[in-house]
Formats: C-alpha cells, sequence, structure tokens
C-alpha cells in the first residue's frame, strides 16, 4: 500500500521555482514491508522529485490537516512524533529546506478539547490560530 499526503505548496522566490512538499507512506505490499515513509519535494523548475532526508512531524487528521502558506513558507499543524501528547506548528522553509517547529498551547488543542477548532491564518502579516 502506498499513499503520499501533500503537505504545502509555494514559490522559492530565491531559486524562482515552484515547490510542492509530501509525506509518502509505503506500507506492506504483497506482504513484504517496503520502502517506509519519507519525505520528497518537487522542484517544477528541474521537474523532479527529490527526497529529504528529514524526521519532520506530518499533519494528522481532523484539524490536524488545516495548512497555511507564507512567503516562501509551509505551515501546518501535527502531533510531535516523540510525544504524542503535543501539537505543533511546523514550518518549512522552501527556500533552504529546513523545518522549524512552534508548540501550540495545550488549552488549544482540539483532541484534547473536541469544542475547539484551530484554522491557521494570516493575521497582519503574521501567523495566527483561530478558533
Amino acid at each position: 500500500m502506498y499513499f503520499a499526503l501533500l503537505h504545502g505548496f509555494g514559490y522559492n522566490h530565491i531559486q524562482n521555482d515552484y515547490k510542492i512538499i509530501r509525506f509518502i507512506n509505503v506500507g506492506l505490499l504483497h506482504g513484504d514491508l517496503y520502502g517506509g515513509n519519507y519525505w520528497e519535494i518537487y522542484s517544477l523548475r528541474s521537474n523532479s522529485w527529490r527526497t529529504l532526508h528529514i524526521n519532520m512531524p506530518m499533519c494528522g487528521h481532523g484539524t490536524f490537516g488545516e495548512r497555511l502558506y507564507t512567503i516562501g513558507m509551509c505551515h501546518w499543524i501535527s502531533r510531535a512524533n516523540t510525544n504524542q501528547d503535543d501539537s505543533y506548528l511546523v514550518s518549512f522553509n522552501l527556500n533552504d529546506e529546513i523545518f522549524d517547529t512552534t508548540l501550540i498551547p495545550i488549552f488549544m488543542d482540539n483532541e484534547l478539547n473536541p469544542e475547539f477548532s484551530i484554522h491557521l491564518v494570516m493575521l497582519i502579516g503574521s501567523i495566527a490560530t483561530i478558533s
């Protein structure tokens, strides 16, 4: 089984290039484990996919599929790979292909507090969450 989960699309202004970042999950194929999970990035300029060797949190389900693009950056909300109790804003820089995470306050976590529905937006030039 194989599936690709799109995480971001945006413009790399340094290289004058459009890029797509996606998470690939390769499961069982005819009873054999094939490949594993990994990240890929597509460059329109080179018309090719390239594997990224990083351990970056992916989007989850529900609100944790929320995505936002800002100048040269793709952002999404995710659970951490190491601690399932924490939620993060993941920011991926399309120019240098480096990511950063920012902890989301626990009271805004919609899995722990179902009355909250988190949405990422741009507000006066900054990333904001609206619940």
